[in-house]
């Protein structure tokens, strides 16, 4: 022995020491094997002393097998659940996978709706544009025939009367205002005739004549003196 250790001795001042065998601390060792031997199932290993190591891996060897083949009875036995739970999770699937596309499809719908309705406010602001647009020059309409047009109890009063009475007054006050307004040479400020004289439209132009019609008539039958100081002057 004393040579071996003699021989090992002078083979290893040859050969270099490993510095994992040159480093490793054993001064640990005790007390960690101390905590491994209070598990119990080492201490039982430990403390057994009928099996070797060799029949300690069979034995474990045998355990093993016992559990994979009990594993394998229960799989056989939840053989036709766990295809059941996998047919299950597939048709979830195809499910998930319709119901992906509806909302998708319900999205792209969402964003055709979206459109359509700023297309419809669009369009509601316009009318609501043309709608005030068109009051106002109906508003501006009814002015200028209320200022131009001649009542039929107007033209009856003033043509009709054979003395001056109230009701003749304010007719003839109502025609002079009628007279002056279509003899404007600018538009009107209330804005009824727009940007042009009330005269020089259509209307007024055609409306005119008859105010002088009847302004002639009234002055032929007997009212000249009344009429022709109500009446302004022409220029």
């Amino acid at each position: 022995m004393s040579q071996y250790i003699t021989d090992s001795e002078s083979e290893s001042d040859d050969t270099p020491t490993s510095s994992a065998t040159a480093n490793f601390d054993f001064t640990d060792i005790d007390s960690s094997l101390s905590t491994f031997a209070k598990d119990p199932a080492i201490a039982l290993a430990l403390n057994d002393d009928s099996l070797g190591l060799t029949d300690y891996v069979n034995k474990i060897d045998i355990e093993l097998n016992a559990v994979e083949q009990t594993c394998i009875k229960v799989y056989s036995e939840r053989a036709p659940e766990i295809q059941q739970l996998d047919d299950d999770i597939e048709k979830a699937d195809e499910v998930l996978a319709q119901m992906q596309e509806m909302l998708l499809g319900f999205q792209a719908d969402l964003g055709g709706i979206s459109g359509e309705i700023r297309q419809l406010q669009d369009e509601s602001m316009m009318m609501n544009v043309k709608l005030r647009n068109r009051k106002s020059a109906e508003n501006r309409l009814r002015m200028f025939c209320d200022r131009i047009l001649i009542p039929p109890s107007l033209a009856s009063t003033i043509c009709n009367s054979t003395t001056v009475t109230a009701a003749f007054l304010e007719a003839v006050t109502e025609l002079n205002e009628k007279i002056q307004y279509i003899n404007l040479r600018e538009p009107a400020n209330d804005g009824s005739s727009t940007d042009i004289a009330p005269g020089d439209t259509q209307s007024g132009a055609e409306v005119k004549v008859h105010l002088e019609k009847v302004s002639e008539r009234k002055m032929a039958t007997g009212g000249y003196t009344l009429f022709s100081k109500l009446t302004p002057r022409r220029s």
